[in-house]
């Protein structure tokens, strides 16, 4: 079907389009006005970004009023883009669903030879004439002149597209399509593989020699072959021959920035660096990334990078694990039907590169089951998460518990000044609450679980001397069941903490390799126990205790619903939608305690 191709093919004037990408009522003289009134130079913001092998690169962010005329532009452009050659189906890799710079560099994996093509000023080499006579004289498309006019005004700054522009993207892999259809074509002829990142074009071969039809080497240097160079230009476009490389199997091969050689990966300084930056953010709170100011957020992404490349190299272990011991992909052992294996380690894949024998694929893998690099993102969460952070930190046996406990908050804002505060009729919490995640669950061993949480307090994590720690506490909250068994019977013996509070010390990080002064800085006023309340008769609770009776048997609450009763979440939706009526008064000691572990951090 192209629904979409063919109701843009009927489009004859202005207005046609923009009820097109804009439907409903309403006049669209607005998007006129903005696409034709304003200059080019009251349409974008400039500014510049530092290019990774130096220089800088100019960003045109559009203003509010363009930006939403380019995103629908884009939106209903990427839907044409499906509808004609699918998600899938062409050489380029960037900016559509499904493909990646893992998906370009996967098709380069493991070749004798890598050619990287740079193409010189890309967005500005598509100038506003190129892209109207595309859409007007492709046959696919078929757009009306007054149309295609309205499609390039829309999308260019000062004659070419813009970097920045969210529909420049899409723009450029449709006017890319002559250049790819001519280099597939090369690439066959040569026996290559071809692919292109926006301006980063690449063709790799496990021939014995590079073949001479595309380039080789004369004096030292890379010459590129005439006829590869005149389809690069005959389809518009400049080569960067400054960036023109070619790799052999025993070289370091990168393809848009990640190594091929065995396996699509970052490379080790790309790591390394990372984990300097870390280790730099641990003892000093900040770092340089590209010799600027790095903080948090920054290492994180790059964290997050790293363990993408993990979770897709992981996964192909998992396939090929999968296909030829199917009994041995469970780290227990156990004979587990394919199936059942197959549908637990679609939940989240990160299988454990330890050993050619016993791959891991479960969420509790522990610390000592990580690979290197997944270790190094383990020990950053794990410090800017628990250590370093800059609130209160409350951990809950499940994510209903958080529901209960903001509802409290808003409920009795009033009372405690200290957790909560409403400006604006907007709630603002002092404190914050620790969200599970399947990448922290696998990465952190922590799990929605009372058992689960206090496996914060068994991590190995190597951390500097000086390493720096907040004063804000870290607050475990578990059911109120001091008996052999459960959580807190396990932890702390069948002692009642007379619905209070404890700072834990003794069997903090039995195995743990923090420095000493660390250690000691985080055994002081740094992590607690806190219990939920519970009467003398009472021989456990848990925090749905807290809710009066009344209430609870009004809306068929039970912890094993059945016969038209509700069970924990959609009890928690109901709490969530009506705490300004629901009576919270015995969660008061709870909140009190609470209070009083914040206040005695800060002594």
């Amino acid at each position: 079907m192209t629904k979409k191709v063919e109701a843009l093919a009927k489009c004859t004037t202005r207005i046609d389009f923009l009820n097109l990408i804009f439907p409903g009522s309403g006049t669209k003289n607005k998007y006129l006005e903005v696409i034709f009134s304003l200059a080019d130079e009251d349409k974008y913001n400039s500014f510049t970004i530092p290019k990774k092998r130096g220089g800088s690169r100019e960003i045109l962010a559009p203003i509010d009023d363009l930006l939403e005329i380019q995103r629908a532009l884009s939106k209903f452009l990427m839907a044409c883009y499906h509808e004609l050659y699918g998600d899938i189906g062409t050489p380029s890799h960037a900016f559509l669903k499904g493909k990646s710079i893992i998906s370009n560099a996967k098709q380069h994996k493991n070749k004798n030879f890598v050619l990287n093509i740079d193409l010189e000023n890309f967005f500005p080499s598509i100038t506003f004439g190129r892209i109207r006579n595309y859409f007007i004289k492709n046959n696919k498309l078929k757009v009306e002149p007054e149309v295609a006019t309205l499609i390039a005004k829309i999308a260019c700054y000062k004659g070419f597209l813009p970097q920045g522009s969210p529909s420049s993207p899409i723009i450029s892999n449709f006017i890319c399509q002559i250049l790819d259809y001519k280099l597939i074509y090369l690439a066959k002829k040569t026996k290559c593989h071809y692919t292109r990142y926006a301006d980063d074009i690449t063709f790799s071969t496990n021939l014995a020699a590079f073949p001479k039809e595309l380039a080789f080497w004369e004096n030292d240097q890379i010459i590129l072959s005439d006829i590869l160079v005149d389809k690069i230009a005959r389809s518009g476009f400049k080569i960067n021959h400054n960036k023109t490389r070619i790799y052999d199997k025993y070289t370091r091969q990168e393809v848009t920035s990640l190594t091929v050689n065995k396996k699509v990966n970052v490379s080790r300084k790309y790591f390394d660096d990372t984990k300097a930056m870390a280790h730099k953010y641990y003892k000093e709170g900040n770092c340089t990334i590209s010799g600027k100011p790095g903080d948090y957020h920054k290492i994180l992404g790059r964290f997050n990078f790293i363990n993408q490349l993990e979770k897709y190299n992981n996964k192909l272990i998992f396939k090929k694990n999968e296909k030829n011991t199917p009994k041995n992909i469970l780290s227990n052992g156990k004979d587990v039907d394919v199936t059942k294996q197959s549908k637990q380690a679609n939940n989240y894949i990160s299988l454990t590169n330890n050993s050619k024998n016993h791959l891991l694929i479960k969420y509790h893998v522990g610390y000592d089951y990580l690979s290197a690099r997944e270790r190094a993102y383990s020990t950053f969460l794990y410090y800017s998460t628990f250590i370093i952070n800059e609130k209160p930190l409350i951990l809950v046996e499940g994510q209903t518990d958080i529901l209960y406990l903001k509802s409290a908050l808003k409920n009795l804002y009033k009372k405690y000044p200290e957790l909560i505060e409403k400006k604006e009729g907007v709630f603002n919490f002092k404190v914050s609450f620790y969200k599970q995640s399947k990448l922290k669950r696998y990465l952190l061993n922590i799990s929605p679980s009372g058992a689960g949480i206090l496996e914060v307090l068994k991590p190995k994590y190597l951390f500097p001397q000086y390493a720096k720690c907040s004063s804000s506490p870290v607050i475990i909250l578990l059911d109120n069941e001091p008996i052999k068994g459960n959580p807190l019977g396990d932890f702390n013996g069948e002692k009642d903490l007379n619905n209070g509070y404890i700072t834990i010390k003794k069997g903090m990080y039995p195995n743990s390799k923090c420095s000493q002064s660390l250690l000691e800085r985080l055994q002081t006023n740094k992590f607690f126990l806190l219990v939920t309340p519970k009467n003398a008769k009472e021989k456990k609770s848990d925090i749905e205790c807290l809710f009066k009776k009344s209430f609870t048997d009004e809306v068929k609450f039970s912890r094993s619903p059945k016969n038209g009763e509700i069970g924990k979440e959609a009890f928690s939706k109901i709490v969530e939608k009506n705490y300004k009526t629901i009576d919270f008064s015995k969660f008061i000691p709870l909140l009190d305690n609470l209070k009083e572990i914040i206040e005695e951090t800060k002594k």
